[in-house]
């Protein structure tokens, strides 16, 4: 087995050691006894591996320096010496250069080559990248977009904020009203009405545990996890601003109270239709705030939908002028962190400053060797505390007493 291949196999061992692990941790549990030995075996085997690796290496960094020895310049002699050497007698050669342009070359010529180890492969030193790929996360569609209170001290105490009861039949001025009275006339009395929405951060976290080995030998390891638990804080609370049902985290706009729900037109399907409903549910000063979400497999759907002019109104963006892809002119984001196609929630049009987001303590990361002192492991940990939630709570009939809106539409 060539080191490449060692290689392979060693990455190739630590990825089960992480699935296997990843496993336990998701649902909560200790390694199996099965899954403990496995896990035990995987681990023996990485070493053994490594240190094959090192054995050859060394032993490739010897042959190198050995060649390296045989190719040297020989210092010229004097007299008869010099002169036999100038002819080329077998066994004296000022450097290998010498010897293949002596005519003894001919007579024992070999292919060299990067391919076979034994005729020069294993004098090559093999290349070992200290990047680590991974696919890119989702940038955060809510966070840049809502209205975000700061923690404030205490940090993870609950907020009241009183709200404009503007739902149901309270209407755009929330209860009160005037009318056109005669001269002297009484004047009805009205009462505006107030409401109030609470956010109380919770706690979003995780950890995982690393071998101390695996540490002392990949330098990388530690930064690498922070910068990872931080883009899985990012997804995760993105993911529950825009669907969570609010027990013990974040409420989403999917299922909110003030959610605007408009039917599809044909199930599993996206038409134009669709889209000009929701149009008519935003509410209309929405429109310059408002982002469309789609999940990525509404795509086949939204790249082909025409008005009844045959115009598209589907027009792709530039991202290099930062020219975002837009929906009749309101920009569009896909995603995978919405319901798929055919499922409610598949599309929607929100207008996100109608979302607070209340951030607590954190994020905070951290580590610790005493957990599994006696098993040579450290565990790693990240937190933070956080709530989200509309602020409105319920559409909002419009003036002329039928139109009901929201900052927040839906597809059924």
């Amino acid at each position: 087995m060539t080191i490449t291949e060692k290689k392979q196999k060693l990455v190739d061992l630590h990825s089960k050691l992480t699935a296997l692990h990843t496993k336990a941790v998701a649902e909560k549990r200790d390694l199996t006894t099965d899954e403990q030995k496995e896990f035990e075996l995987m681990l023996d085997e990485s070493d053994a591996l490594r240190k094959e690796i090192v054995d050859d290496e060394q032993r490739a960094a010897k042959m190198g320096g050995l060649n390296a020895y045989l190719n040297k310049p020989v210092p010229i002699q004097s007299g008869n010496q010099a002169a036999n050497q100038n002819q080329g007698q077998p066994g004296q050669y000022r450097s290998l250069g010498h010897w293949v342009s002596s005519d003894d070359f001919a007579m024992q010529t070999r292919t060299m080559s990067m391919g076979a180890a034994a005729t020069g492969g294993i004098l090559v030193p093999e290349q070992f990248s200290n990047q680590l790929l991974q696919m890119n996360v989702e940038n955060s569609i809510v966070r840049s977009r809502a209205t975000v209170i700061a923690p404030g001290d205490p940090p993870d105490a609950k907020i009241t904020i009183p709200v404009f009861n503007q739902s149901g039949a309270n209407g755009i001025y929330g209860g009160m009203s005037m009318t056109w009275i005669d001269e002297g006339g009484t004047k009805a009395d009205t009462t505006p009405e107030f409401d109030y929405v609470e956010l109380e951060p919770k706690e979003l976290g995780g950890s995982t545990i690393v071998t101390d080995k695996l540490l002392r030998n990949a330098a990388a390891l530690e930064s690498w996890l922070r910068a990872q638990f931080g883009q899985i804080v990012n997804g995760k609370e993105d993911y529950e601003f825009l669907r969570g049902n609010g027990v013990g985290r974040p409420q989403g706009i999917l299922g909110c109270a003030g959610e605007k729900v408009v039917a599809r037109a044909a199930a599993n399907l996206i038409d134009f239709a669709d889209i000009y409903n929701m149009l008519k549910a935003l509410k209309a000063d929405s429109w310059g705030n408002a982002v469309w979400i789609a999940n990525q497999t509404t795509l086949s759907e939204l790249i082909s939908l025409t008005d009844a002019a045959g115009n598209s109104i589907f027009i792709v963006g530039d991202v290099t002028k930062n020219i975002p892809t837009t929906l009749f002119g309101i920009p569009l984001i896909f995603t995978g962190r919405t319901p798929v196609l055919g499922s409610k929630g598949d599309l929607m049009l929100a207008d996100f400053s109608y979302y607070l987001i209340k951030d607590g303590s954190g994020p905070y990361f951290a580590s610790s060797q005493h957990v599994y002192f006696t098993t040579n492991k450290t565990v790693f940990k990240m937190f933070k505390l956080v709530d989200g939630v509309p602020w409105v709570k319920g559409t909002l009939l419009l003036e002329d007493a039928s139109t009901t809106v929201s900052p927040f539409v839906t597809l059924q």
